[in-house]
């Protein structure tokens, strides 16, 4: 009797943890599920967040290249007011170049401005000092620029050196 007792009791205990072991499984497969979905539905949402950040950040690019591509077109031909020829610059062209530098100050990369820099001390030395700086250096000082801003404006391996071209 004691032993038939003390089976009963160990199969209804046995079988009560089969139950659990059953229900629990059961249920942490439930749970793992949702957690898993939701982990999923979360790095979708921040997925889809950095995708726009990117994009957003791609457009801004474009837009900064596309003007200091305009700009550098705007400067480059307004420089060349300072090139040798057999009259003095005009009003006109240099408030353009004014303005062209003005605007370049502001969005230009740092080896644009120092090669802007460097061409405008050869250009103030040569007008402060007749004869203190070459043609050839005062050409290789805008041709440096030239070549600065085509490197910024997406050609950084250029080989390109821009032949300066002068009519007199």
């Amino acid at each position: 009797m004691i032993w038939s007792t003390a089976a009963a009791v160990i199969a209804s205990l046995g079988g009560g943890a089969v139950l659990v072991f059953a229900f629990s499984s059961w249920l942490g497969k439930i749970w793992a599920t949702r957690i898993a979905e939701a982990e999923r539905a979360r790095f979708s949402r921040e997925l889809e967040g950095y995708r726009n950040q990117l994009q957003q950040l791609a457009e801004e690019r474009r837009d900064a290249l596309t003007r200091k591509r305009d700009i550098y077109a705007q400067l480059a031909t307004s420089m060349r007011v300072f090139l040798v020829s057999g009259r003095p610059a005009s009003d006109q062209e240099k408030k353009d170049f004014l303005a062209a530098f003005d605007v370049a100050a502001l969005w230009a990369s740092e080896a644009v401005a120092k090669a802007l820099a460097s061409f405008l001390e050869y250009s103030t030395r040569s007008a402060n000092q007749p004869g203190s700086v070459t043609n050839d250096e005062f050409k290789n000082a805008y041709r440096a620029c030239l070549n600065a801003m085509r490197r910024d404006c997406g050609f950084p391996d250029t080989e390109f050196s821009y032949p300066v071209i002068t009519f007199r």
